[in-house]
């Protein structure tokens, strides 16, 4: 499909639409920003292989990455000034010399721009993941259901312009349930409506 300039917002909004918990959202965006900061290289698949082994959003982290990346050119000095702050403290000195001359670090060639990147992705990640969980159970729980209770809305949801205007703008319809679903032994016997 070509890029239209509505593109962006429809992946955003299949994102927040998709069956994923918020978390799974969230830990996703914050694993690509583990892999937009930093400068491109070998060590990036680190955060691709933890994005490919977690059940995550993939479209999250891709999102996330190529958003970190753009944002990765203006926090380029606050990187370097980190990374050589931490990289040339004398009581740090055989702590570095381990880590550069570990088997699997040691072709991924720390330098003081990468490790400062590192060192700002881990200082943003956790407000990062609680943000955006946030935002989007917000956005499950508030917004989408107050557009589900207009009465005129669900008048013109079943119209065959209407569902194709939704998939064009918006990706769809969500594909997550509002209800909790049930939890410990007696889920398994719970009823189904």
């Amino acid at each position: 499909m070509p890029l239209l300039p509505w593109s962006p917002l429809r992946n955003i909004l299949k994102i927040l639409k998709s069956s994923l918990s918020p978390g799974q959202i969230a830990l996703g965006f914050a694993l690509g920003m583990f892999a937009g900061l930093p400068p491109p290289g070998l060590h990036l698949l680190l955060p691709l292989t933890a994005a490919l082994l977690l059940r995550v959003s993939f479209k999250a982290f891709l999102l996330s990455w190529g958003l970190f990346e753009l944002l990765s050119f203006p926090l380029a000095p606050a990187s370097y000034a980190v990374g050589r702050a931490l990289l040339e403290n004398e009581t740090l000195y055989p702590f570095w010399r381990f880590v550069t001359h570990l088997p699997v670090l040691a072709p991924m060639g720390y330098s003081r721009y990468l490790l400062g990147s590192y060192v700002l992705a881990l200082g943003l990640a956790v407000p990062l993941f609680l943000l955006v969980r946030y935002l989007v159970f917000k956005y499950r729980h508030s917004f989408s259901a107050w557009l589900a209770s207009r009465g005129g809305l669900r008048r013109l949801r079943g119209k065959p312009l209407v569902r194709f205007l939704n998939w064009l703008f918006l990706g769809g319809e969500a594909k997550y349930e509002t209800a909790r679903p049930p939890w410990g032994p007696s889920a398994t016997f719970a009823k189904k409506p």
